[in-house]
């Protein structure tokens, strides 16, 4: 049996020359309590966040800060922007997260978790 958590696909827009940051399902599977236990004993319950950032006329920025912080616990990762605007942070343990992109000449944008 399989328990499935998913954060929502969000967009925040910031004003002016902001920036667009657009968040992809994040999804932690997590297998049942009574389910096999001496095997489950080692596995690790962690999920994903991952995205594009984007400026205002859709262009990707490249090199952008992403930070995902834990608005529970505190806890914080940092991750950056490739050349195409994505970004991947791994290894999240369960929880919510709000989602910050900062750069250059740019208006930072920020998604909270649902």
């Amino acid at each position: 049996m399989v328990a499935t958590i998913s954060v929502q696909k969000s967009r925040s827009q910031s004003a002016k020359a902001g920036l667009i940051l657009e968040t992809a399902s994040t999804w932690i599977l997590v297998p049942a309590l009574f389910l096999l236990t001496s095997m489950a004993s080692g596995q690790l319950y962690t999920g994903s966040i991952s995205g594009t950032v984007k400026d205002p006329s859709g262009a990707v920025i490249v090199a952008a800060k992403m930070t995902v912080v834990d608005s529970e616990k505190g806890f914080s990762f940092n991750a950056v922007t490739d050349s195409q605007g994505h970004y991947l942070v791994r290894q999240l343990p369960p929880g919510r997260y709000n989602v910050s992109a900062q750069a250059p000449n740019f208006k930072g944008a920020e998604a909270g978790g649902h």
